[in-house]
């Protein structure tokens, strides 16, 4: 999805990535879910996965994985009980919390959170 994008975009030689980036939020009717905040922080975690990818690539896949499992709704909530932007089960993210020693709360609703817990579990997958 997002990697088609972001070959058309790359020929707006006047934008600048991020600014590409918000006009297909925008236009596909996301703008209003997601802000400049949230981005950051999916590019932040985006390089902490372990693929051998650019950083661009890495910021893409967490995209496309978001826009996927949770059309960019912050605080989404799945029927089997999945939340977040990157729609992770309770139970994963104590699993997680408790595998990494991480010392946070398991606010699902807390993009910066959720980011951080999806990309440990795609490493370890």
């Amino acid at each position: 999805m997002f990697k088609v994008i972001l070959f058309t975009f790359l020929f707006f030689e006047n934008l600048s990535f991020y600014e590409n980036i918000n006009k297909y939020l925008v236009e596909r009717g996301y703008g209003k879910r997601i802000n400049q905040e949230v981005l950051a922080t999916v590019f932040q975690e985006s390089q902490n996965l372990i693929f051998e990818n650019t950083e661009i690539e890495k910021f893409i896949f967490i995209l496309s994985l978001i826009e996927l499992k949770s059309s960019f709704y912050i605080c989404a909530k799945s029927y089997k009980g999945a939340i977040g932007l990157m729609q992770i089960m309770p139970y994963t993210a104590d699993w997680l919390i408790k595998k990494y020693s991480l010392k946070i709360n398991r606010s699902l609703c807390d993009p910066k959170i959720n980011l951080k817990l999806g990309v440990l579990y795609l490493n370890y997958l």
